[in-house]
């Protein structure tokens, strides 16, 4: 219903120009979805990455996202992270295909082992920007 004028691209002027002559106007619906939060897991292991020192892990951050692409961040000791993101394997609820790194390329897969509900151990072994890398992580009980 365009009453005479020219619409503009989302159509806003046939609402207003609606609304002007008494008839009501029905505003866009605008749905927002919100990522879901993500959970910390505490507890000690080593990143290990070709030609450089092990890496402590205190605590690795961990998100579900659509369908069963996951996230983990690995939290180091000095500060730094480490992201690894990818999907569940078909049918393995327990590995995890790496497909990225921020802006660095990587692949591997990750076994995670679960206990009430959140990931309890963590290992495995992949390329990180063309280098080697392992991840070995257990969740301190007492958390």
């Amino acid at each position: 219903m365009n009453m005479g004028r020219k619409q503009d691209w989302a159509g806003f002027d046939g609402l207003a120009s609606m609304a002007f002559m008494g008839v009501a106007a029905i505003a866009p619906l605008v749905v927002m979805v919100q990522p879901a939060a993500a959970d910390t897991v505490r507890g000690s292991g080593t990143f290990l990455l070709e030609g450089r020192s092990a890496a402590r892990i205190t605590s690795i951050s961990y998100q579900y996202g659509s369908e069963s692409n996951r996230t983990l961040v690995l939290l180091l000791e000095d500060g730094r992270s480490i992201t690894l993101g990818g999907r569940l394997l078909e049918g393995q609820n327990s590995r995890l295909q790496v497909e990225s790194s921020g802006n660095a390329d990587a692949s591997g897969i990750l076994s995670i082992t679960y206990a009430d509900a959140n990931p309890d151990k963590i290992s495995g072994k992949g390329l990180l920007d063309g280098q080697r890398y392992s991840v070995e992580f257990s969740r301190d009980r007492s958390s």
